[in-house]
């Protein structure tokens, strides 16, 4: 979920990083070798903080698109980014450079095509928005 919220994130938020985090192609799939040393002997004793109202909204629609998943399911897909693959292919332990993460997700968001609209008629609705005067 990390990987997925940072890539999001930075489609999401022009470039943004969410989280200052790192990631790094391993066979199981990117890891942040940070939090996964923090985490190997169990749940760290950290303080609770809040984040900003903007970080805790964009959170819970990531959480409503990816939390129903499996952890199998989500780890399958995750392997399937091509820009993990293709740092992965040069050797376990490379960086995933987060201008090629944050590239990726922007292109992956920008290729979905918008969802067909349409009126009680059944006639299609097309986007509108005005032009501006010169």
């Amino acid at each position: 979920m990390l990987w997925l919220a940072q890539g999001h994130y930075a489609a999401t938020y022009h470039g943004r990083k969410l989280m200052p985090a790192t990631f790094v192609a391993m066979v199981i799939g990117p890891q942040e070798p940070n939090i996964y040393r923090a985490y190997g002997l169990g749940r760290p004793e950290l303080p609770d903080v809040l984040p900003a109202p903007e970080i805790t909204d964009f959170l819970d629609r990531l959480w409503g698109r990816f939390g129903h998943h499996s952890t199998e399911h989500l780890n399958k897909m995750v392997r399937a980014h091509q820009v993990y693959t293709d740092v992965l292919e040069k050797g376990e332990g490379e960086e995933i450079p987060f201008g090629s993460i944050a590239k990726y997700f922007t292109a992956q968001r920008d290729a979905k095509p918008e969802p067909v609209v349409r009126g009680p008629d059944g006639r299609e609705w097309k986007k509108w928005s005005p032009r501006a005067v010169k």
